[in-house]
């Protein structure tokens, strides 16, 4: 006779039940708050700010967090409500004071750098990019050389100061009209560019005399030092600035013609386009001479 199998009985499981059942634990948000600024160009984070080339020039930076700091005061009342108020504004107040000492300094270490003949045609070729840029910038109106201009950047060795200038000579000889009546004459334009070809003879010569250097201008350890604290300086007011528009923008954000005031300067360059020298400089390259 065949076995009957019994069935056991199922007990029902009311609602406590469920509630009961174990559950995997949330993962952590990580939403970027509304008010976060949009993605910007830091360095790398293996790389630290101070070894990190700027991705604008300082100039750049420099004028529009002095802007920044005019339009937040001008719409200090509805940028309340974004958490910006005056310790932002002495803020980028300090960091713009700051950068602009850095610069200077930087300026100073880079041109005094290693005494002798490259450094003498290093300081007069310097002169004379900078009075090339600046009257180009300031008396010509044609976009197209501004655009240029733009790309004419921060000068961090001596492949850069070669390199504007050379950029710059063309620039000056075709807007000679524009410059008529400044101090910016044919003649001064034939002035750096001797001064430049002075800059590439002495080069090469030291060079051929065996000293050790490299494309780049050989650093001393003033001088390297220099170039990371303006490096640093820049990327702290680069971040700032950044906050601080991101928030405006969103407090007016279905405000489209006020939201306009608050863009990011422009990074006309990749971010940590190159890095700073690491490596300490050997006894023989801190003050080579032609």
């Amino acid at each position: 006779m065949a076995k009957t199998k019994t069935k056991a009985p199922v007990t029902k499981r009311g609602p406590a039940s469920r509630a009961a059942k174990p559950r995997p634990a949330p993962a952590e948000q990580t939403t970027t708050p509304a008010h976060s600024p949009p993605a910007q160009v830091e360095p790398d984070a293996a790389i630290a700010r101070g070894d990190s080339s700027p991705d604008a020039s300082v100039d750049t930076l420099l004028l529009h967090s002095e802007r920044l700091v005019e339009t937040l005061a001008a719409h200090a009342g509805p940028l309340a409500l974004a958490k910006i108020g005056d310790g932002d504004r002495a803020g980028l107040t300090a960091g713009v004071a700051a950068l602009r000492a850095a610069e200077h300094a930087w300026t100073q270490a880079r041109t005094a750098d290693a005494p002798g003949t490259v450094a003498d045609a290093r300081v007069a070729l310097t002169t004379g990019r900078r009075d090339l840029h600046g009257a180009l910038r300031v008396f010509v109106k044609d976009q197209e050389t501004q655009r240029l201009v733009d790309g004419v950047g921060d000068v961090e060795d001596d492949d850069d100061l070669a390199a504007d200038v050379a950029a710059l000579l063309p620039l000056a000889r075709k807007h000679a009209a524009d410059l008529v009546g400044t101090e910016i004459t044919p003649a001064h334009v034939d002035g750096v560019e001797e001064q430049l070809a002075r800059f590439r003879k002495a080069r090469v010569g030291m060079r051929t005399a065996g000293e050790e250097t490299t494309t780049a201008q050989a650093l001393s350890k003033a001088a390297l030092s220099a170039l990371r604290a303006r490096n640093e300086a820049f990327w702290a007011l680069s971040a700032l600035n950044r906050d601080v528009s991101g928030r405006a923008r969103f407090r007016f954000r279905d405000d489209p013609k006020l939201r306009a005031l608050f863009g990011a300067y422009s990074a006309d360059r990749p971010g940590a386009r190159k890095r700073a020298p690491v490596d300490e400089p050997k006894p023989g390259d801190e003050k080579p001479t032609a």
